[in-house]
């Protein structure tokens, strides 16, 4: 066989390789991001691949094979949070946390009562449009 084509066929079963590998740590890391969560009494909302990311850390080469994701969850009072999440093979971090949406703050309603003041808002609007066509009569 000619060497040029068996080093072309080399160089594509790598980069095919190097695609499942990827896709295949990917759907791990949010099996073991969803397990992490739900052991702290959370719920994951999303996981999104960031590439990696290196910072300086105690030790040589401690982020040099860790994957970086963004992270929303719902944690355990039901506050939705998001941080930057590092996956690696010795556990997973979570590093900038904040809060998206407290679970009892008016000034920041979760979707649900955002959908039920919507409809208790036109219920009213149409009560005081009926009341005001046609006024009760003493």
């Amino acid at each position: 066989m000619n060497p040029t084509l068996l080093t072309c066929l080399g160089v594509g079963a790598a980069i095919v390789a190097a695609v499942v590998y990827s896709v295949y740590l990917r759907n791990y890391d949010r099996t073991r991001i969803q397990a992490y969560l739900a052991g702290r009494g959370g719920r994951l909302l999303e996981a999104t691949w960031t590439g990696q990311r290196r910072r300086r850390g105690w030790f040589i080469g401690y982020d040099d094979n860790r994957r970086w994701y963004r992270v929303t969850y719902i944690d355990r009072e039901g506050n939705e949070r998001q941080a930057q999440c590092s996956c690696g093979t010795f556990g997973i971090d979570l590093d900038d946390e904040t809060v998206l949406r407290y679970v009892d703050d008016p000034d920041h309603p979760s979707p649900a009562q955002e959908a039920e003041n919507r409809l208790l808002r036109e219920e009213e609007e149409r009560l005081a449009r009926k009341a005001k066509k046609d006024p009760p009569a003493f």
